[in-house]
């Protein structure tokens, strides 16, 4: 596992993206998805209506979390064209993660130039109370077009830009937050993008396929668990046989 750590270990995973999830992420996810409505003695009969409940919730709950994005406004910290860009282009659960970090970034941060030519710049930005080794380089390119990145690579991974960069923009009087680092999964309009996919014929069949591939892994760890039981319930028979014939031996 070690000498493959570049494969696992996070230091080494700040270029891939993730999307804000950790590794046991999906089986957490899954988990917490069926809570409630299915357990290990579910039968596949029953799990098959259980699943449609399941999924008729989680519907009525993204229709619900949908209205409150469409119907009310996010309250702004500032009066930053970037928060405001922002607050209108992310849906309301993810301007709460935007939101966090550009309230770091406005109030709790400071920074110091590393270096400075033509072309870039590289700052070194944490908070005061905490020892500058700890503190991330941030890199911002002079160019036509804003280029900024951070060591935490939080971007990269998350798909939201962290408090350093955030920092460095209001400090480079940056007026707005840059199209290219808005990624349209986060945003109002990627519903719809999704709605469009699930319409067609090809996306819907990708999904009862993997429906059908879920049912069928269902039934064999179903029928696994009773030949499991029978196997033990039949090796205590023999036992108890076995104990039966030295007593009458005896």
């Amino acid at each position: 596992m070690y000498n493959q750590r570049k494969y696992w270990a996070k230091a080494f995973l700040k270029d891939c993206f993730f999307a804000g999830m950790t590794s046991s992420g999906r089986s957490e996810s899954i988990h917490s998805f069926f809570y409630g409505y299915i357990n290990s003695k579910t039968m596949l009969n029953e799990f098959v209506i259980q699943y449609d409940k399941v999924v008729e919730a989680r519907r009525a709950a993204e229709e619900d979390e949908d209205f409150k994005t469409m119907n009310s406004k996010p309250v702004l910290s500032s009066v930053n064209l970037i928060e405001a860009k922002a607050s209108s282009c992310y849906t309301r659960k993810l301007f709460d993660v935007f939101k966090k970090e550009w309230v770091e970034a406005t109030f709790n941060l400071t920074h110091d130039t590393i270096s400075k030519t033509s072309e870039q710049i590289i700052y070194k930005v944490g908070q005061v109370d905490i020892d500058k080794i700890y503190w991330r380089n941030v890199n911002f390119r002079v160019s036509d077009k804003i280029d900024v990145t951070c060591s935490c690579a939080k971007f990269e991974t998350y798909g939201i830009l962290c408090k350093h960069i955030l920092y460095v923009l209001k400090k480079r009087h940056v007026e707005t937050l840059p199209d290219h680092y808005i990624l349209p999964r986060w945003t109002l309009d990627a519903r719809k993008a999704i709605e469009q996919a699930r319409d067609s014929p090809v996306e819907i069949k990708k999904l009862n396929i993997l429906l059908l591939k879920f049912l069928e892994e269902q039934s064999i760890r179903t029928r696994s668990k009773q030949l499991e039981t029978a196997s033990q319930d039949s090796m205590a028979g023999r036992s108890q046989m076995e104990e039966s014939l030295l007593e009458r031996e005896g």
